[in-house]
Order: structure tokens, then C-alpha cells, then sequence
């Protein structure tokens, strides 16, 4: 991810819209986490197995697989912010999870926050 310039992107209008790095990381964040470990030609280890998480049962065990896959991906591909294991919070809801990631930018030290919201997961009674 280029480093240290803005960007300025087409918006949905036709007009060229202004892009922060800020912004840019977190679309980047927001790719490793849902790209699937071993797609990426280049790079195998690259993405998360967040999809095939999915089919396991919503439980402990599968929430601290979650946060270490995150975890595991952010500190390996995204040095532009700082992410607590703390901070991966997960709420699992009758078949729904959502995944919620407070981080900080390391460019300027402020806060951001992605939600990631997943279906299809099994719960366990």
C-alpha cells in the first residue's frame, strides 16, 4: 500500500473524490481480512480463514481461533496501525457473528473502528 500521499479516486458520480491514507488502510484491512489465506499467488500466507471459520461451531474455542487468525494477519501485513488482541471483539447472535476491530493509525495516532458482520454460523446449545 503506498505510503505518505493522498490519493484522489473516482467517486460514484463522476467526480474525482478525496482518499486519505487513513482511509485507504482501512479498505486495506478490511481485503486481508476477508481475502482467503492461499489465494493470493504471490503471497499464500496472505488473508485470513475467516470463510472457513464459518462452518465451525459457534463457540470459545472457535471465537479465540477468529481473534488469533485476525490478529495473526493485522501485525503481519498492516504495520501502518497498532491492534490489541483486546480490541477484536466478537458478538455471536442466533447464527450471526460480527467481528469489531478498534485499532490505531499509526500515521497519526488516532482511533478507527471496522465492523465486519458474517452469517451462517452454527450455534451450539
Amino acid at each position: 500500500m503506498p505510503k505518505g500521499f493522498d490519493i484522489h479516486m473516482l467517486g460514484t458520480n463522476g467526480v474525482f473524490k478525496y482518499t486519505d491514507d487513513m482511509t485507504l488502510a482501512k479498505e486495506y484491512l478490511k481485503m486481508l481480512l476477508l481475502t482467503p489465506k492461499g489465494s493470493l499467488l504471490g503471497d499464500p500466507l496472505y488473508g485470513t480463514t475467516l470463510v472457513q471459520l464459518l462452518g465451525l461451531p459457534n463457540d470459545f474455542i472457535t471465537e479465540q481461533l477468529v481473534i488469533d487468525d485476525i490478529y495473526e494477519a493485522v501485525i503481519t501485513y498492516m504495520q501502518e496501525i497498532t491492534l490489541l488482541r483486546k480490541n477484536i471483539v466478537i458478538t455471536r447472535d442466533r447464527g450471526k457473528v460480527d467481528i469489531t476491530l478498534t485499532y490505531m493509525y499509526n500515521k497519526n495516532g488516532q482511533n478507527d473502528m471496522l465492523s465486519i458482520p458474517l452469517l451462517e454460523v452454527q450455534s451450539v446449545n
